[in-house]
């Protein structure tokens, strides 16, 4: 087994798919102590497109390209593609289409694998998610995702990764409040934060993992950002919870997975 640590928004991703549409509080989980993983825990596109980016990078494959070709090749086990972006999907000839939707931050958490450094990691950020999410908030939030998962490979401590979440997005939360008033949303303006919220205010994976759950909402896409952040920076992925991601995903999935380049920095 080669790089686990990508398992960390795959993890994210399949454990948020069981709770994705909680807008309501009633149909949020009572406390932390819920079921990670479940008959209904599978992959969604969001999986799908984070291979799909991890894919091109590895092989040097044009971008575009390589997305729809996932979507052509890989059946989503749970969830679906916005209208928009399977309109994108379908022609070939699509051009972007000034989305500020969070698959922008959902999607690119291989870059920070791949970057040599920062300038670097901004780049190929860049060059991944303005093939269709090139607004302002959609850029915004792949750099900043792909970022923090770069400096946590490169052993920056939280104050340091603190710095670059709070200087882009207010993330100023309570956990029960969110739990209480948060809603379903699909666009980085009220995903992103809260999905950066629930990795610095977390104490490990898998507290990170549940504090996404407990919120509600866009479940499956905000575990795919915060917890790809929560393994880059933690290192550790119970082993388990790799094991039951590898039980849902096809090999070739885990294949691609498993062969972005891993280097990391002692913590500073």
């Amino acid at each position: 087994m080669g790089n686990t640590l990508m398992y960390g928004a795959i993890i994210g991703d399949i454990v948020g798919s069981a709770y994705e549409f909680s807008p309501v509080f009633r149909n949020k989980p009572e406390s932390f102590d819920f079921p990670l993983f479940s008959s209904s825990s599978a992959y969604t596109d969001d999986t799908i497109m984070t291979c799909a980016i991890a894919s091109a990078l590895l092989e040097k494959k044009d971008v575009s390209e390589t997305m729809r070709q996932f979507s052509r090749d890989y059946v989503c086990q749970s969830g679906g593609y916005g209208t928009r972006f399977q309109d994108w999907l379908n022609n070939p000839k699509a051009e972007a289409y000034n989305s500020c939707g969070n698959g922008a931050g959902m999607r690119v958490s291989s870059v920070g694998y791949f970057a040599k450094n920062e300038d670097d990691c901004i780049r190929l950020s860049d060059k991944v998610t303005e093939v269709t999410h090139n607004h302002y908030e959609g850029m915004k939030a792949a750099r900043v995702v792909s970022l923090l998962i770069y400096h946590s490979l490169q052993g920056k401590d939280l104050s340091y990764l603190r710095k670059i979440a709070v200087s882009n997005y207010n993330i100023n939360f309570d956990l029960e409040e969110l739990r209480k008033n948060y809603e379903h949303s699909e666009i980085c303006q009220t995903s992103v934060p809260e999905a950066l919220y629930c990795f610095l205010s977390s104490k490990n994976f898998e507290d990170c993992l549940r504090r996404v759950n407990y919120i509600g909402g866009d479940t499956d896409t905000i575990g795919a950002m915060a917890c790809a952040i929560a393994s880059a920076y933690y290192r550790s992925i119970p082993s388990f919870m790799i094991e039951e991601c590898r039980k849902r995903l096809p090999s070739s999935l885990q294949q691609i997975i498993e062969n972005v380049p891993l280097h990391l920095k002692d913590r500073e």
